[in-house]
């Protein structure tokens, strides 16, 4: 008897892992970790960011806190001085009168000294004591013209205070004083730009080439501490508001000789509030 064969017939389907929904799946997980450690990777960077930021401006904070403790005994220094001389050889009413205007000078530099911000107005008023201050220790050896544009506002555009103060003392000191008679400084405020308060100090003087000649003959060179401080804080004011509107621009002036009529100072800073 002969034995009947039997056919089986085996089907075999293609293995689980090379199915449509586990490459869905895989690629799904994929992705997913893909995201998370992208995501993870950005938080990371951000929070090195925002450290360094935090870093850089307490650094920046802490710089301007430095530079202004160092201007308060410069500016009472050279109040002190503007009136030693006027107090010890002029009349009683004319010396109370300095005394007057030093003691307020005085208070504004201190109440101001502890301020990032002040309002212009504060910063107008300071500028008006100092200018009259030595307008009288030099005998009316020079005018002066205050311009306040009427875009400025006085109560709401706030402002570093001390910016302009040094310029103001270079241009008198230096500019004016070396020519002797008819002195002239102009301070013009006005708002080139949005929320930009520029200033410009302009005299008649004798120009820095020259000034810095007379000194070096007379062996009263120096170098402006007071300018050098308002370049490090302008820095400093850049670095901590992540901007470049606090600048500034020195130009000789010349007439069309090429002879020096003086100098003009433009000091520009951003409105921070």
């Amino acid at each position: 008897m002969q034995n009947e064969g039997y056919e089986i017939t085996i089907h075999i389907g293609p293995a689980w892992y090379t199915s449509v929904w586990f490459i869905i799946v895989v690629v799904t997980i994929f992705a997913g970790l893909i995201m998370l450690a992208f995501n993870h990777r950005i938080k990371r960077i951000k929070r090195k960011e925002n450290e360094k930021r935090k870093i850089l401006q307490e650094a920046a904070d802490m710089e301007m806190t430095a530079l202004q403790s160092q201007m308060n005994p410069h500016f009472i220094f050279n109040a002190i001085n503007s009136i030693q001389s006027y107090i010890l050889n002029n009349d009683i009413d004319q010396a109370l009168h300095y005394l007057t205007l030093f003691s307020r000078l005085i208070r504004k530099t201190l109440e101001n000294a502890t301020k990032e911000l002040i309002p212009l107005i504060e910063e107008l008023e300071y500028i008006r004591f100092y200018l009259e201050i030595e307008k009288m220790r030099f005998d009316d050896l020079f005018n002066y013209e205050l311009i306040i544009s009427p875009e400025a506002s006085f109560e709401t555009t706030l402002i570093p205070p001390m910016i302009i103060q040094p310029f103001i003392e270079n241009a008198i000191k230096h500019g004016i004083m070396n020519k002797g008679e008819n002195g002239l400084l102009k301070i013009e405020f006005s708002t080139p730009e949005e929320r930009v308060l520029k200033c410009i100090i302009e005299d008649n003087g004798v120009g820095r080439v020259k000034s810095a000649e007379i000194e070096e003959r007379t062996r009263r060179s120096h170098t402006s501490k007071g300018m050098n401080l308002v370049k490090s804080r302008l820095k400093s004011l850049n670095l901590k508001y992540k901007t470049d509107k606090f600048r500034l621009h020195i130009f000789d002036l010349a007439d069309e000789t090429g002879l020096a009529t003086g100098t003009r100072v433009e000091v520009e800073l951003l409105f921070i509030g």
